[in-house]
């Protein structure tokens, strides 16, 4: 284990994390996990991977406060572990929360290409880094056991610019594409940036949603997710509508995601070795 994490060169305290876990004869240790999805918010994913006939593990605050919340010590090591307990090829899904990463709040944020970590002294945007960093690690994870794994972000955000993202590719084989919610029922039409170690995964969605034409983002019933305006000097100005864009982030049994992880994991994904 030790050898093959050094190879991805993953944090020593990383490694002694596991180890830990390793040698703990209280820690489930049973590999039979298929799938797991963190930041799962309604598991419209699990779900889905659920009907297909897999099993595995679903994690949101909302779920469980206590148990679940990736911020606190006990619920990064549970997310940990149910990693460990991964089946070699299977499916890791993290959609991060984008509250402190998204264009709309890049202002307050002050996230950008030399302060990448941005205003430290906003608990919103401290929770964004902590999550992200934790994030990665469990990113080296899925690299030493051989899972799959897929990231996701609304299009815009300031997540690739993060050291410790730049550091993982370095190592990591890592591919890249954006999507439209609107094209699977979303009710505007946001779009997203994708990142995986699977390039098969990545070309099914893209062909799936990867464009979209104006006349069908006009024939959406969500309308805009922003408004704009002129301030005093001039310049077009944009605010985010908070209640549209909260709904926005919800995923009905036709999103794209959904759509494509039901198309697709057991016919390909189970049967194929990542390629990186």
């Amino acid at each position: 284990m030790i050898l093959e994490l050094q190879r991805w060169r993953a944090p020593w305290a990383l490694m002694l994390l596991l180890l830990l876990l390793e040698f703990n004869s209280k820690v489930p240790s049973t590999q039979n996990a298929q799938f797991v999805e963190l930041f799962a918010g309604q598991a419209e994913v699990s779900c889905a991977l659920r009907s297909c006939g897999l099993s595995g593990s679903t994690h949101d605050i909302n779920i469980d406060p206590q148990y679940m919340d990736l911020c606190s010590t006990t619920g990064f090591l549970l997310a940990v572990n149910e990693l460990r307990r991964a089946e070699a090829g299977s499916l890791c899904i993290f959609a991060l929360r984008c509250a402190s990463f998204s264009r709309m709040s890049r202002a307050t944020a002050g996230r950008n290409i030399l302060f990448p970590l941005g205003n430290i002294q906003y608990g919103f945007v401290q929770t964004g880094n902590l999550l992200s960093s934790r994030l990665i690690l469990m990113l080296y994870i899925c690299c030493w056991k051989g899972l799959r794994w897929i990231v996701e972000q609304p299009e815009g955000t300031a997540f690739p610019l993060l050291p410790r993202w730049q550091e993982f590719l370095k190592v990591a084989q890592v591919y890249s594409t954006s999507f439209w919610m609107g094209k699977f029922g979303g009710a505007t039409a946001k779009r997203h940036r994708l990142w995986s170690n699977d390039y098969n995964l990545l070309q099914e969605i893209h062909h799936e949603a990867g464009s979209m034409t104006r006349a069908e983002m006009a024939s959406l019933p969500g309308g805009p997710l922003v408004k704009r305006y002129v301030d005093k000097s001039g310049l077009v100005r944009c605010t985010g509508l908070k209640e549209k864009l909260k709904q926005s982030q919800l995923l009905g049994p036709t999103f794209t995601l959904v759509y494509v992880l039901k198309l697709v994991c057991v016919n390909l994904w189970l049967l194929q070795k990542p390629t990186a």
